[in-house]
């Protein structure tokens, strides 16, 4: 999002001191009438979300938990996002891959591509591309269990978001975790100067160009989920449930999107 709107927030908030009712006013006036093109009802979505986060994370002490709430797009707006969610999670296909696939992707730890790296580490631990990307997701190793670590994820709330999540590495890499930090580090230097959204076309054209076209990032981490269900879930548990838990979600509707990936056994 333009960093124009973060400093219209910041200077609106610092000469005004507003209450939360002038605070909505103005982000309606801010993200809603851009003077170049309307936004979309997703773009609007996402503006306000992100301006959300903002403003807890900077000025948390000006609005409560229960005003922040507030701050959200029109009901209209969030219903038709809704609405084509669903009618795109209806008509969407199926993601089918098998074993040879999972190779390959074992076999790219061995690269030296950074993107190859990349994959390798979004696939084995399930992971957003964010939280592979960002230092901000801290990762600490487990002296005890060499196939476990603890990383903070994304999509956490306020209360979660400086927890550590106890991460397993899938089956049949051979790689430990002190290994994985260090290539996760070596990732994250690699890309330091590039953005999180430039990252992520660039890791997607590499995936659609070397792996397979109808793939992209996030496509690891449903392929991952999928996989550990199959090959790594000794106590039978259901797949909506072991996804949940693998992915580290919060909503169960969030591990219902994933139920189009299939792990085909040669």
């Amino acid at each position: 999002m333009s960093k124009r709107i973060y400093k219209n927030i910041d200077d609106y908030i610092n000469q005004n001191e507003p209450d939360i009712e002038d605070m909505l006013e103005f982000l309606n006036d801010l993200l809603m009438n851009d003077k170049n093109e309307t936004p979309k009802p997703k773009t609007t979505m996402t503006r306000y979300s992100l301006v959300k986060k903002y403003i807890r994370e900077n000025y948390g002490s000006m609005f409560s938990e229960k005003e922040l709430k507030f701050i959200k797009p029109k009901q209209e707006i969030i219903d038709f996002v809704v609405q084509k969610d669903i009618s795109l999670k209806e008509n969407k296909k199926d993601i089918v891959f098998n074993k040879q696939l999972v190779d390959k992707i074992f076999e790219l730890r061995f690269s030296k591509n950074i993107f190859d790296l990349f994959i390798f580490v979004q696939f084995i631990l399930g992971r957003r591309m964010s939280e592979i990307k960002s230092f901000d997701y801290s990762i600490k190793s487990n002296s005890k269990n060499t196939q476990r670590l603890k990383m903070k994820l994304a999509k956490k709330n306020v209360q979660n978001k400086d927890t550590y999540y106890e991460i397993g590495i899938t089956p049949g890499t051979q790689i430990t975790n002190k290994q994985l930090k260090s290539m996760i580090t070596k990732i994250r230097d690699a890309l330091v100067d590039v953005t999180i959204n430039d990252t992520n076309k660039r890791l997607n054209r590499h995936i659609k160009n070397n792996l397979r076209k109808d793939l992209t990032s996030h496509s690891l981490r449903g392929m991952s989920a999928t996989y550990n269900y199959n090959v790594n879930n000794s106590d039978g548990q259901n797949m909506i449930g072991f996804i949940q838990n693998y992915l580290g979600q919060d909503c169960l509707d969030s591990a219902c999107s994933y139920g189009n990936y299939k792990y085909v056994i040669d």
